[in-house]
């Protein structure tokens, strides 16, 4: 017997069909079991009430705190007191997700840096997501380091309890904050191929997915980390590496 694993992101529509009968529905056809991963929480970000957007930095290292920041991709900030971080994820809501990750040739691009929906169940670990639609902005950062992670957080106004930066820093790194918006860039785009011939659960199988660099990726078959045989640049439109089209052909 053969064992299929599908990833599905389930959206509502008009006609919503409830997670249990869409179980029971799967599992009718065949053997099917539906096991939830992540639920997405979701909020309008055009409620008037929220009159004020916030920056929030989160390393991937437990121990470290939320901080207040002036902007993406800046690590210097201040740490957020329990009661305004409680309000935030109460009321507030993400907009905009930036993101840095270890390097891809060596650790494969995380799930989130390919897919929004991935990178909203990433957010919504924190806050609730904007049902508008969720800005995402990740980059391969280059060393060996954990991933971090920046909110924008649309809030009502939490005056005293949030903390302010230093007038000195926060003119600083507003500098450097707009620097890294006007730098900002759709991410560079691959289409890898891969062969993994030696799978011990299905010799030779290939395929193909786009990422942002030509990164290693786990065999569909057997969960082995596989390199890529070939890369096509999409956004040049010319092949990096071997023959990617006759692979793509095979």
């Amino acid at each position: 017997m053969k064992k299929f694993v599908a990833q599905l992101v389930i959206v509502p529509s008009d006609q919503v069909m409830p997670l249990q009968a869409l179980r029971d529905l799967l599992e009718s056809i065949g053997g099917v079991t539906v096991e939830v991963l992540e639920e997405v929480t979701t909020a309008s970000a055009d409620d008037k009430a929220l009159t004020h957007e916030y920056w929030i930095y989160s390393a991937a290292a437990d121990e470290l705190p939320y901080q207040l920041v002036s902007g993406p991709r800046i690590e210097e900030g201040v740490d957020l007191p329990d009661e305004a971080l409680n309000e935030l994820v109460q009321q507030g809501v993400c907009t905009k997700f930036h993101g840095l990750h270890p390097r891809s040739d060596r650790y494969g691009a995380p799930l989130y840096a390919a897919s929004e929906s991935i990178a909203e169940a990433v957010v919504s670990d924190h806050f609730l997501v904007a049902s508008e639609g969720l800005e995402v902005h990740c980059s391969d950062r280059g060393d060996d380091g954990g991933d971090q992670h920046w909110f924008c957080v649309k809030s009502k106004d939490l005056g005293r309890l949030m903390p302010e930066l230093p007038a000195v820093q926060a003119t600083g790194l507003q500098e450097r904050a707009n620097e890294v918006a006007s730098e900002e860039e759709e991410p560079h785009r691959f289409r890898n191929f891969y062969v993994h011939k030696d799978c011990p659960k299905q010799p030779g199988v290939r395929w193909d997915s786009t990422w942002s660099c030509m990164c290693n990726e786990r065999c569909p078959a057997c969960d082995a980390e596989i390199e890529p045989e070939s890369s096509e640049d999409l956004d040049v439109g010319g092949e990096v590496e071997g023959e990617a089209t006759a692979l793509a052909e095979a």
